[in-house]
């Protein structure tokens, strides 16, 4: 982008497919705001006019005044391991240091996808060692590009960030941090919680693969795989064995409330999908049409019925509403187990509850 390297102490993110309802949100040490073309323009070294202030002034940002002190050598540290001078870092390995707030965002509250950062980072040359001094801007466009084949649509803001959300954001970030802060260095035995730190890692990974492979419809079933298995990781035991699907079709629905009827055929579907998917059973291409535009269809060899399934905890106008309402049932499945583990109750005791 020929940006010029400029000490800020300032980081932003920008919040791709994301709507904001207010003037300002805080969340923390974090601000969501939006930025007009001319704010923009001084944050960027660009006329307010440019192609890159116009495409970007609609979106919300993420701001981080500042890095505690402790954090900045990390930062350096991920963006050295990288070996990167520039690069657009939508799908990179890391979000830092914006995972926390990202995820909590995600876990808040349903939406029709989840919330989209993409990261620029721009390094001064002569960078060559971790802990060297860095002046960095971080900066964002959004994922969408003209350029794309016809069939490819722009990402919709399906989450909307409100100030009605700060209360929930503050108890639920609350719940998240004793589990994400936990380390394996903590103790031999394995904590409580583990569960859910696992089902976290891999709703945080699908959620990934969401936003920056939208738009690449074979790319969405991993997706699936590790939505499934998130919740698959909250309510089956590692000693159990065979009769997975059974498990979970006479589990999970016993979380939703109000209770939701189809709810266990949404789940046989899933499972069918993912199970068909793992062992290279269909082609991509079909299994892929179950979860967009063929969502609502059931599998008549599998006797499984079609139903509202695009709908059905989420609504939703995207072209993968399957998709859209497996990653809210997993959503639901971690906030549950989330508030059972702060209860004091172990991943044994929820099933034996659910199994009654």
């Amino acid at each position: 982008m020929g940006l010029e390297t400029e000490k800020l102490d300032k980081y932003l993110c920008l919040l791709d497919a994301t709507g904001l309802d207010c003037a300002e949100v805080r969340l923390g040490e974090y601000t969501v705001r939006h930025y007009s073309s001319e704010e923009l323009a001084a944050l960027l070294f660009s006329p307010s006019n440019s192609a890159e202030c116009q495409m970007i002034a609609g979106c919300p940002w993420l701001l981080l005044e500042k890095l505690p002190p402790e954090q900045s050598d990390e930062l350096g540290k991920q963006l050295h391991q990288c070996e990167m001078t520039s690069a657009h870092y939508a799908d990179g390995l890391t979000w830092y240091p914006f995972e926390s707030v990202i995820q909590a965002l995600n876990l808040l509250k349903p939406a029709e996808n989840p919330v989209n950062p993409v990261q620029f980072y721009k390094i001064p040359a002569g960078f060559n060692s971790a802990r060297s001094s860095i002046e960095r801007f971080i900066y964002a466009q959004p994922s969408y590009d003209s350029r794309r084949e016809p069939y490819d649509s722009p990402p919709y803001p399906g989450y909307h960030i409100e100030e009605s959300d700060v209360g929930a954001y503050q108890e639920l970030t609350k719940k998240l941090t004793p589990i994400v802060s936990r380390s394996k260095a903590d103790g031999p035995e394995s904590p409580p919680s583990d569960h859910v730190r696992i089902a976290l890692d891999l709703f945080n990974m699908a959620d990934r693969m969401f936003c920056t492979f939208s738009w690449k419809r074979e790319m969405l079933l991993l997706s699936l795989i590790q939505y499934s298995a998130a919740i698959e990781a909250l309510f089956i035991k590692e000693s159990e064995r065979g009769g997975m699907q059974t498990k979970l079709v006479k589990r999970v629905p016993q979380i939703i409330s109000p209770p939701l009827e189809g709810s266990g055929d949404f789940i046989t579907k899933m499972y069918w999908i993912r199970s068909k998917t793992a062992h290279g059973a269909w082609p991509l291409a079909e299994l892929s049409a179950l979860i967009e535009y063929r969502a609502d269809e059931g599998i008549a060899s599998e006797s499984i019925p079609g139903g509202p399934y695009s709908t059905l905890f989420v609504q939703t106008n995207q072209g993968h509403g399957f998709l859209s309402n497996l990653r809210e049932l997993a959503r639901r499945s971690i906030i549950y187990s989330l508030d059972e583990v702060s209860k004091g109750h172990t991943k044994e005791d929820v099933i034996k509850t659910l199994d009654g």
